[in-house]
């Protein structure tokens, strides 16, 4: 089959950024969940797509990702155009999408096939998008013709440091990443917070997401913004407690989780204001 049909297809989306690469080639790298067991039997290729989100506007009180509709919905639809299409050119094959919950660990993959370098904060850094993009892949026992199957080797980011000196809860730093300590994660935790993880979300002021390492890194300097017309359509400059958030990112975790964060920032506020006023 001819990559041109995908081709078409993902750049009729505003999707012009992917690549394949040999199944068997990263299948040493699987991951144990319940996403491996969709992987198409006889698979061969894998093709991993970027989907740039920035708008190039930056959100007052949530995180860039999340002022756009939820990727899942938006990629996952994309994804299924392209495997649709496969099938109906190969009417036997067997094919599969993923989007996040993967066999695969998606930046490592994404950067096997090129599509650039991986940060120190776990992020693929692209260089006409930077680390402002969502990854998806479709695994096929389809091979492709018209395109080369890649098989780069991971290359890193600059490692100037930045992302780690200024991530604000220290999550970033020689010895890896520390998910616990990352406000992202930090503001997606359910039930009661400790002291210390209220006083990060009321002085970063953000009720979901973190994109403080992505803003200071140097390879983000400059990188276009995404043609995807619903996340432009889609796109919220703010939360607003009480909005209807069905189709957000935030909604699997519920409500709850978005308007307690939203209360310990506008606490947090009215005790600087009475401080202030004594």
């Amino acid at each position: 089959m001819n990559i041109e049909i995908i081709k078409a297809i993902l750049n009729a989306e505003m999707v012009d950024l992917f690549d394949i690469c040999h199944y068997g080639d990263v299948s040493g790298y699987l991951q144990n969940n319940a996403a491996s067991r969709r992987i198409p039997a006889g698979a061969a290729t894998v093709l991993m797509a970027v989907f740039p989100y920035n708008t190039g506007v930056k959100p007052e009180n949530i995180s860039r990702y999340s002022a756009v509709p939820d990727y899942h919905d938006v990629c996952m639809r994309i994804l299924k155009k392209c495997a649709a299409a496969i099938n109906i050119e190969r009417p036997d094959s067997n094919t599969a999408c993923f989007i996040d919950n993967s066999p695969l660990p998606e930046v490592y993959t994404a950067a096997f096939c090129g599509l650039g370098v991986v940060g120190d904060n776990g992020l693929l850094i692209t260089k006409k998008y930077g680390s402002y993009v969502f990854l998806g892949e479709i695994i096929t026992d389809v091979v492709f013709e018209g395109i080369e199957y890649k098989h780069e080797k991971i290359r890193e980011c600059l490692k100037c440091g930045a992302c780690a000196s200024q991530c604000p809860g220290g999550a970033i730093g020689d010895s890896g990443f520390k998910r616990k300590m990352c406000l992202s994660d930090i503001t997606q935790k359910k039930g009661e917070l400790e002291a210390d993880e209220k006083a990060l979300i009321a002085r970063c002021g953000t009720v979901w997401g973190c994109d403080i390492c992505q803003d200071v890194c140097p390879m983000n300097k400059g990188v276009q913004a995404t043609r995807i017309n619903e996340f432009i359509n889609g796109f919220r400059e703010r939360y607003l407690p009480g909005e209807d958030i069905t189709g957000r990112a935030y909604e699997w975790r519920g409500e709850k989780v978005i308007m307690r964060n939203a209360e310990i920032i506008a606490m947090s506020k009215i005790e600087e204001k009475s401080v202030s006023e004594k």
